[in-house]
């Protein structure tokens, strides 16, 4: 495997992932829930940590670490403000949240991995 693969697979999936996770109120149509414009912040906050990580290079890792911060406050965004349930939008928060961290940590780790060779 190629050098720093992981890194750009992370991002790359950062970035789609924060993008989803900004429209997905708008497209599924749970917009008029109080914490659609809490996805669409967090999306779009993390499709920017990504950006910035990638125009960084390997750096930094404050904008991965940011995004993974990220990703953790939407997973725990339905059960800290009793949202979770039987709904779409609590669900799209638990999956997407478990999926932005596992990327940025894969992100991270093909970070430091490269940074030590």
């Amino acid at each position: 495997m190629r050098r720093g693969v992981g890194l750009q697979a992370g991002r790359a999936f950062l970035v789609l992932l924060g993008l989803w996770l900004a429209v997905s109120p708008w497209i599924v149509g749970y917009a008029r829930h109080a914490h659609a414009v809490n996805d669409t912040v967090v999306g779009i906050l993390i499709a920017a940590a990504a950006v910035v990580s990638v125009l960084t290079g390997a750096a930094t890792p404050v904008s991965l670490w940011s995004a993974l911060v990220l990703g953790v406050w939407i997973f725990v965004t339905p059960m800290a403000f009793g949202q979770a349930g039987q709904s779409f939008s609590a669900n799209n928060d638990l999956i997407a949240g478990f999926l932005i961290v596992v990327a940025a940590a894969i992100a991270l780790t093909s970070r430091a991995r490269l940074r030590l060779f």
